[in-house]
């Protein structure tokens, strides 16, 4: 199979799962633990371009601005490593106001969609408590210190009601009340 499907859990090209991320989530001077990827075409696999476990400097980011790339991908089989990363730094992400507020709250929203799997799948993990703690935080803080926070939160949730995905629609309402 070489066509390029794009499936609600990222884009298949020859086997192969990616997943679209955007490039103003990736902070400078940190540490990729996750390899990054250029699209190619639609039958043609994405372009390595940035190993893991390297800085991302604004070199990088300017560079891939000029070619007009507002996002990259990433392997599926880094969509762990780039969920921690995000996680790691939600707080610098969701305060940094060069970063449109859809995509903030967009990365609000599968990050909290992420942490719920993840609950739902594994209750008994060890920073569980800690982790959901800092995500209702941030999801607070963010409510209160961006004007149009609730109203794009609100666009981003989505009307499917799987159990997790039901859990984050509703802790987003209740904070936000």
């Amino acid at each position: 199979m070489s066509q390029l499907e794009k499936k609600d859990l990222g884009i298949i090209i020859d086997g192969e799962r990616y997943f679209s991320i955007a490039l103003s989530t990736l902070r400078l001077d940190t540490i990729l633990d996750f390899e990054l990827y250029l699209p190619a075409s639609d039958t043609h696999p994405p372009v390595l371009y940035r190993s893991g476990n390297l800085p991302f400097t604004d070199k990088e980011r300017t560079r891939l601005i000029e070619h007009n790339n507002e996002s990259l991908l990433i392997h599926a089989s880094d969509g762990n490593a780039y969920k921690q990363y995000v996680v790691s730094n939600l707080s610098n992400i969701l305060n940094d106001t060069n970063i449109p507020i859809e995509v903030r709250s967009h990365t609000l929203y599968e990050s909290a969609h992420g942490l719920i799997q993840e609950i739902l799948e594994n209750p008994s993990a060890g920073d569980l408590l800690k982790r959901t703690g800092n995500m209702a935080e941030n999801t607070v803080d963010f409510l209160f210190n961006q004007s149009n926070a609730f109203l794009s939160l609100m666009q981003v949730t989505s009307a499917d009601y799987y159990t997790y995905t039901h859990s984050v629609n509703v802790f987003v309402y209740s904070a936000s009340l």
